[in-house]
Protein backbone atom coordinates (compact mmCIF):
# COMPACT_ATOMS: atom_id res chain seq x y z
CA UNK A 1 0.00 0.00 0.00
CA UNK A 2 2.89 2.35 0.78
CA UNK A 3 4.26 1.77 -2.60
CA UNK A 4 0.69 2.29 -4.21
CA UNK A 5 0.34 5.69 -2.55
CA UNK A 6 4.26 6.76 -3.78
CA UNK A 7 3.53 6.04 -7.51
CA UNK A 8 -0.27 8.04 -6.79
CA UNK A 9 1.64 10.65 -5.04
CA UNK A 10 4.27 11.02 -7.72
CA UNK A 11 1.40 11.12 -10.35
CA UNK A 12 -0.68 13.41 -9.08
CA UNK A 13 3.11 15.70 -8.30
CA UNK A 14 3.98 15.39 -12.40
CA UNK A 15 0.32 16.53 -13.16
CA UNK A 16 0.12 19.72 -10.77
CA UNK A 17 3.77 20.50 -12.27
CA UNK A 18 2.13 19.80 -15.50
CA UNK A 19 -0.79 22.43 -14.72
CA UNK A 20 1.98 24.95 -13.24
CA UNK A 21 4.28 24.43 -16.70
CA UNK A 22 0.89 24.99 -18.62
CA UNK A 23 0.03 28.22 -16.74
CA UNK A 24 3.12 30.01 -16.90
CA UNK A 25 3.28 29.27 -20.35
CA UNK A 26 0.03 30.77 -21.22
CA UNK A 27 0.79 33.76 -18.83
CA UNK A 28 4.14 33.93 -20.67
CA UNK A 29 6.01 36.61 -20.27
CA UNK A 30 4.63 38.46 -17.11
CA UNK A 31 8.25 40.22 -16.37
CA UNK A 32 10.97 41.10 -18.08
CA UNK A 33 12.68 39.15 -21.32
CA UNK A 34 16.35 39.21 -21.83
CA UNK A 35 18.46 38.52 -25.31
CA UNK A 36 21.68 37.50 -25.10
CA UNK A 37 23.54 39.08 -28.71
CA UNK A 38 27.20 37.23 -29.34
CA UNK A 39 28.62 40.60 -30.30
CA UNK A 40 29.59 43.86 -29.66
CA UNK A 41 26.72 46.61 -30.43
CA UNK A 42 26.87 48.03 -34.54
CA UNK A 43 26.60 44.32 -36.18
CA UNK A 44 23.84 42.61 -38.10
CA UNK A 45 23.16 40.30 -35.01
CA UNK A 46 22.88 42.89 -32.81
CA UNK A 47 20.61 45.39 -35.24
CA UNK A 48 18.02 41.93 -35.67
CA UNK A 49 17.44 41.69 -32.31
CA UNK A 50 17.03 45.42 -31.45
CA UNK A 51 14.13 45.15 -34.21
CA UNK A 52 13.19 42.13 -32.49
CA UNK A 53 12.97 43.38 -29.25
CA UNK A 54 11.57 46.40 -29.72
CA UNK A 55 8.28 44.44 -31.97
CA UNK A 56 8.23 41.78 -29.07
CA UNK A 57 7.43 44.67 -26.52
CA UNK A 58 4.73 46.00 -28.37
CA UNK A 59 2.98 42.92 -28.47
CA UNK A 60 4.31 41.83 -25.05
CA UNK A 61 4.12 45.19 -23.17
CA UNK A 62 6.84 43.77 -21.38
CA UNK A 63 10.28 44.94 -21.64
CA UNK A 64 12.56 43.40 -23.50
CA UNK A 65 16.79 43.90 -22.73
CA UNK A 66 19.67 43.71 -25.52
CA UNK A 67 22.29 42.28 -23.19
CA UNK A 68 25.77 42.03 -26.01
CA UNK A 69 28.09 39.82 -24.60
CA UNK A 70 31.00 40.02 -26.63
CA UNK A 71 34.05 38.10 -26.51
CA UNK A 72 35.82 34.67 -26.85
CA UNK A 73 34.14 33.76 -30.35
CA UNK A 74 30.55 34.69 -29.06
CA UNK A 75 30.88 31.51 -26.63
CA UNK A 76 30.45 33.62 -23.85
CA UNK A 77 26.92 34.69 -24.69
CA UNK A 78 26.54 31.32 -25.76
CA UNK A 79 27.17 29.51 -21.88
CA UNK A 80 25.43 32.36 -20.37
CA UNK A 81 22.45 31.17 -22.69
CA UNK A 82 23.04 27.48 -21.92
CA UNK A 83 23.18 28.17 -18.13
CA UNK A 84 20.53 30.53 -18.00
CA UNK A 85 17.27 29.47 -15.79
CA UNK A 86 14.77 27.81 -18.52
CA UNK A 87 11.86 29.85 -17.96
CA UNK A 88 12.04 31.76 -21.27
CA UNK A 89 13.02 34.49 -19.66
CA UNK A 90 16.72 34.55 -21.02
CA UNK A 91 16.74 34.07 -24.57
CA UNK A 92 19.94 34.18 -27.16
CA UNK A 93 20.05 35.71 -31.08
CA UNK A 94 22.68 33.50 -32.19
CA UNK A 95 23.72 32.39 -35.58
CA UNK A 96 25.70 30.25 -37.95
CA UNK A 97 29.10 31.27 -36.55
CA UNK A 98 28.35 30.62 -32.94
CA UNK A 99 25.42 27.93 -33.17
CA UNK A 100 26.71 26.20 -36.03
CA UNK A 101 30.44 26.25 -36.10
CA UNK A 102 31.70 26.83 -32.61
CA UNK A 103 30.13 24.02 -31.29
CA UNK A 104 32.85 21.75 -33.36
CA UNK A 105 36.04 24.70 -33.19
CA UNK A 106 35.68 24.42 -29.80
CA UNK A 107 34.82 20.99 -28.82
CA UNK A 108 37.67 20.43 -26.89
CA UNK A 109 37.58 23.46 -24.19
CA UNK A 110 33.41 23.67 -23.64
CA UNK A 111 32.69 23.48 -20.62
CA UNK A 112 28.74 22.73 -22.73
CA UNK A 113 27.37 21.19 -25.70
CA UNK A 114 25.17 24.61 -27.30
CA UNK A 115 23.71 21.52 -29.61
CA UNK A 116 22.38 20.15 -26.33
CA UNK A 117 22.04 22.37 -24.44
CA UNK A 118 20.53 25.29 -26.49
CA UNK A 119 17.07 24.84 -28.75
CA UNK A 120 16.19 26.59 -31.92
CA UNK A 121 13.06 28.53 -31.18
CA UNK A 122 12.74 29.79 -34.90
CA UNK A 123 15.17 30.77 -37.57
CA UNK A 124 14.56 34.50 -38.81
CA UNK A 125 16.44 35.16 -41.67
CA UNK A 126 19.67 34.76 -43.93
CA UNK A 127 22.00 37.67 -45.73
CA UNK A 128 24.18 37.04 -48.38
CA UNK A 129 28.17 37.38 -47.87
CA UNK A 130 30.42 40.27 -49.83
CA UNK A 131 34.08 40.43 -50.08
CA UNK A 132 34.65 43.94 -49.46
CA UNK A 133 38.05 46.03 -49.17
CA UNK A 134 39.53 48.92 -48.39
CA UNK A 135 39.67 51.89 -50.32
CA UNK A 136 43.57 51.64 -50.16
CA UNK A 137 44.23 48.46 -51.38
CA UNK A 138 44.96 48.20 -55.37
CA UNK A 139 43.08 45.28 -56.16
CA UNK A 140 39.70 45.55 -57.82
CA UNK A 141 38.70 42.22 -58.40
CA UNK A 142 38.72 38.96 -56.31
CA UNK A 143 41.01 37.53 -58.98
CA UNK A 144 43.31 40.97 -58.72
CA UNK A 145 43.11 40.54 -55.13
CA UNK A 146 44.25 36.51 -55.20
CA UNK A 147 46.96 37.85 -57.92
CA UNK A 148 48.24 40.49 -55.61
CA UNK A 149 48.13 38.18 -52.59
CA UNK A 150 50.48 35.92 -54.98
CA UNK A 151 53.06 38.27 -55.76
CA UNK A 152 53.11 39.57 -52.07
CA UNK A 153 53.17 36.19 -49.93
CA UNK A 154 52.45 36.66 -46.66
CA UNK A 155 51.39 40.11 -46.72
CA UNK A 156 47.96 40.64 -47.69
CA UNK A 157 45.86 40.65 -44.28
CA UNK A 158 41.68 39.86 -44.00
CA UNK A 159 39.95 40.19 -41.35
CA UNK A 160 37.13 38.19 -39.29
CA UNK A 161 34.87 37.73 -36.67
CA UNK A 162 37.18 35.09 -35.10
CA UNK A 163 38.96 31.72 -36.13
CA UNK A 164 37.05 29.32 -37.00
CA UNK A 165 34.09 31.90 -38.03
CA UNK A 166 31.81 31.63 -41.36
CA UNK A 167 33.92 34.10 -42.95
CA UNK A 168 37.17 32.77 -41.78
CA UNK A 169 36.20 29.39 -42.92
CA UNK A 170 35.12 30.75 -46.52
CA UNK A 171 38.74 32.61 -46.70
CA UNK A 172 40.24 29.23 -45.95
CA UNK A 173 38.35 27.71 -48.98
CA UNK A 174 39.38 30.66 -50.75
CA UNK A 175 42.98 29.54 -50.17
CA UNK A 176 43.03 26.62 -50.50
CA UNK A 177 41.06 27.03 -54.03
CA UNK A 178 44.34 29.20 -55.00
CA UNK A 179 47.20 28.31 -53.37
CA UNK A 180 48.24 31.81 -51.78
CA UNK A 181 49.79 32.87 -48.57
CA UNK A 182 47.59 35.56 -46.75
CA UNK A 183 47.28 36.80 -42.73
CA UNK A 184 44.51 36.72 -40.54
CA UNK A 185 43.55 39.13 -38.17
CA UNK A 186 40.31 38.19 -36.02
CA UNK A 187 38.42 40.80 -34.42
CA UNK A 188 36.33 40.63 -31.33
CA UNK A 189 33.04 42.49 -30.99
CA UNK A 190 31.42 41.35 -34.34
CA UNK A 191 31.11 43.02 -37.58
CA UNK A 192 31.91 46.84 -36.27
CA UNK A 193 35.66 46.80 -35.60
CA UNK A 194 36.47 45.14 -38.91
CA UNK A 195 34.67 47.87 -41.07
CA UNK A 196 36.42 50.30 -38.76
CA UNK A 197 39.56 48.47 -39.74
CA UNK A 198 38.87 48.54 -43.07
CA UNK A 199 37.97 52.11 -43.35
CA UNK A 200 41.52 52.78 -42.10
CA UNK A 201 43.57 50.82 -44.16
CA UNK A 202 44.69 48.48 -41.15
CA UNK A 203 43.45 45.34 -42.60
CA UNK A 204 43.09 44.90 -46.37
CA UNK A 205 39.67 42.69 -47.20
CA UNK A 206 37.18 40.65 -45.41
CA UNK A 207 34.08 38.83 -45.48
CA UNK A 208 30.72 41.12 -44.49
CA UNK A 209 27.51 40.62 -44.66
CA UNK A 210 25.65 42.42 -47.59
CA UNK A 211 23.72 45.19 -45.79
CA UNK A 212 26.72 46.35 -43.73
CA UNK A 213 28.77 46.25 -46.93
CA UNK A 214 26.44 48.28 -49.05
CA UNK A 215 26.00 50.43 -46.43
CA UNK A 216 29.54 51.18 -45.94
CA UNK A 217 30.22 51.61 -49.48
CA UNK A 218 27.38 53.54 -50.40
CA UNK A 219 28.95 55.98 -47.60
CA UNK A 220 32.83 55.61 -49.78
CA UNK A 221 34.31 54.18 -46.32
CA UNK A 222 34.95 50.28 -48.34
CA UNK A 223 34.40 49.53 -51.44
CA UNK A 224 32.98 45.70 -52.68
CA UNK A 225 34.60 42.99 -54.77
CA UNK A 226 31.87 40.54 -55.47
CA UNK A 227 28.98 39.16 -53.85
CA UNK A 228 28.08 35.68 -52.61
CA UNK A 229 24.44 35.54 -54.13
CA UNK A 230 23.16 33.44 -57.29
CA UNK A 231 22.35 36.66 -58.94
CA UNK A 232 23.70 40.36 -59.18
CA UNK A 233 22.51 42.43 -55.85
CA UNK A 234 20.13 45.14 -57.69
CA UNK A 235 21.49 47.70 -55.62
CA UNK A 236 24.80 47.01 -56.63
CA UNK A 237 24.51 46.16 -60.11
CA UNK A 238 28.38 46.55 -61.32
CA UNK A 239 29.78 44.22 -58.52
CA UNK A 240 29.87 40.74 -59.85
CA UNK A 241 28.68 37.62 -58.36
CA UNK A 242 31.79 35.33 -57.04
CA UNK A 243 30.86 32.93 -60.05
CA UNK A 244 30.89 35.57 -62.24
CA UNK A 245 34.02 36.52 -60.13
CA UNK A 246 35.65 33.14 -60.95
CA UNK A 247 35.13 31.27 -57.77
CA UNK A 248 31.66 29.84 -57.49
CA UNK A 249 30.75 28.50 -54.29
CA UNK A 250 32.94 30.69 -52.19
CA UNK A 251 30.69 32.62 -49.66
CA UNK A 252 27.98 31.34 -47.09
CA UNK A 253 25.07 32.87 -46.47
CA UNK A 254 24.79 34.38 -42.55
CA UNK A 255 21.21 33.22 -40.77
CA UNK A 256 19.91 35.26 -37.37
CA UNK A 257 18.28 32.53 -35.15
CA UNK A 258 16.51 32.44 -31.52
CA UNK A 259 17.59 29.75 -28.94
CA UNK A 260 16.61 29.17 -25.59
CA UNK A 261 18.05 27.35 -22.78
CA UNK A 262 17.24 23.00 -23.95
CA UNK A 263 14.96 22.68 -20.77
CA UNK A 264 12.70 25.02 -21.79
CA UNK A 265 8.66 23.72 -21.75
CA UNK A 266 7.69 23.36 -25.15
CA UNK A 267 4.40 25.19 -24.52
CA UNK A 268 7.02 28.19 -23.86
CA UNK A 269 9.08 27.68 -26.49
CA UNK A 270 5.65 27.11 -29.14
CA UNK A 271 4.18 30.64 -27.71
CA UNK A 272 7.81 31.97 -28.28
CA UNK A 273 7.72 30.96 -31.93
CA UNK A 274 4.47 32.28 -32.45
CA UNK A 275 5.17 35.76 -31.32
CA UNK A 276 8.36 35.82 -33.64
CA UNK A 277 7.42 34.57 -37.00
CA UNK A 278 3.65 36.81 -36.55
CA UNK A 279 6.41 39.88 -36.07
CA UNK A 280 9.14 38.98 -38.47
CA UNK A 281 5.80 38.51 -41.27
CA UNK A 282 4.38 42.18 -40.92
CA UNK A 283 4.44 44.15 -43.16
CA UNK A 284 7.17 46.99 -41.50
CA UNK A 285 9.35 44.11 -40.92
CA UNK A 286 9.47 42.53 -44.05
CA UNK A 287 10.16 46.35 -44.84
CA UNK A 288 13.23 46.46 -42.58
CA UNK A 289 14.59 43.12 -43.97
CA UNK A 290 14.63 44.03 -47.85
CA UNK A 291 16.15 47.34 -47.01
CA UNK A 292 18.92 45.33 -45.33
CA UNK A 293 19.67 42.29 -47.72
CA UNK A 294 17.48 40.15 -45.52
CA UNK A 295 15.95 37.25 -46.64
CA UNK A 296 13.25 35.74 -44.06
CA UNK A 297 13.55 31.92 -43.35
CA UNK A 298 10.11 29.95 -42.79
CA UNK A 299 9.78 27.14 -40.48
CA UNK A 300 5.87 26.98 -39.34
CA UNK A 301 7.70 25.17 -36.01
CA UNK A 302 10.25 25.09 -33.43
CA UNK A 303 11.19 21.33 -34.88
CA UNK A 304 11.54 22.41 -38.61
CA UNK A 305 14.13 25.51 -37.21
CA UNK A 306 15.74 22.87 -35.27
CA UNK A 307 16.31 20.46 -38.27
CA UNK A 308 17.40 23.92 -40.34
CA UNK A 309 20.31 24.94 -37.56
CA UNK A 310 21.12 20.94 -37.39
CA UNK A 311 21.65 20.55 -41.22
CA UNK A 312 24.02 23.42 -40.79
CA UNK A 313 26.09 22.21 -38.05
CA UNK A 314 26.57 19.40 -39.49
CA UNK A 315 27.76 21.28 -42.90
CA UNK A 316 30.45 22.75 -40.89
CA UNK A 317 31.30 20.13 -39.30
CA UNK A 318 32.93 18.69 -41.80
CA UNK A 319 34.31 21.94 -43.10
CA UNK A 320 36.21 22.60 -39.70
CA UNK A 321 37.41 19.12 -40.03
CA UNK A 322 38.85 19.65 -43.81
CA UNK A 323 40.45 23.02 -42.17
CA UNK A 324 41.92 20.55 -39.13
CA UNK A 325 40.65 23.43 -37.18
CA UNK A 326 40.85 22.93 -33.21
CA UNK A 327 40.77 25.76 -30.92
CA UNK A 328 42.14 24.82 -27.26
CA UNK A 329 41.11 28.78 -25.82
Amino acid sequence: MKIMHVVVAVAISALLQGVALAQDAAQYPSRPVRILVPYAPGGMTDIVARQLGARLYESWKQPVIIDNRAGAGGNIALEAAARASSDGYTLMLGNVTTNAINPHVYAGVMRFNPLKELTPVTVCCEVPQTIIASLGFPPKTVKELVEFARTNPGKVIFGSVGVGSSPHLDTLKLIRLTGVQMVHVPFKGGAAPILTSLGGGEIHWSFMNLSLAHSFSKAGRVKVLAVAMANRAPELPDVPTMAEAGFPGVGSPQWQAVFAPAATSKATIARLHAAIQEIIQRAHMKDFFARNFLTIIPNKTPQVAAAYVNADSERWAEIVRENNISLTD
